[in-house]
């Protein structure tokens, strides 16, 4: 809130007036304070996967993990290689698939599709070409609550 402030002004109305602007001030303090707070939680708090079946990581800048958002979005990255169509990885409670078993299209190290089969046990299945990379980018879900 913008005040402007006359010469003309006795001591008690601008007194008033210095003490509305400190409480507005005040209040627009807390506001971006709490818009701190929201975006701190937004931040994404990665976790590395725990391969399964001789399933280890590829050649990615990024660790293989997982993250979930504020929406409760699981969402995951780095690369991937090992055994098709076998368990890679195992989701912990919390990070799990909302929904029954579901087939998500990952892509790979290349313009080849690959699959996961995400169950809401937590357990998940990779199905890509051998020889490549699973690129794990593109998995998203929701997870359960």
């Amino acid at each position: 809130m913008t005040f402007l402030i006359e010469q003309s002004l006795k001591p008690a109305e601008l007194l008033k007036k210095i003490e509305l602007i400190e409480k507005e001030s005040a209040t627009g303090i807390k506001r971006l304070e709490e818009r701190i707070t929201a975006l701190e939680k937004n931040v994404l708090n990665w976790i590395g996967i725990t391969w399964e079946n001789e399933w280890e990581s590829g050649s990615s800048a990024y660790i293989p993990s997982f993250s979930k958002d504020h929406v409760n979005i699981v969402r995951f990255r780095g690369l991937g290689k090992g055994p098709n169509g076998v368990r890679a990885f195992t989701m912990p409670p919390g990070y799990r698939y909302s929904g029954e078993n579901e087939l998500f299209p990952v892509v790979l190290a290349g313009v080849h599709l690959g699959a996961a089969v995400v169950y809401s046990s937590g357990a998940v299945f990779l199905y890509y070409e051998a020889g490549t990379e699973l690129a794990l980018n593109s998995l998203t879900y929701p997870a359960e609550n």
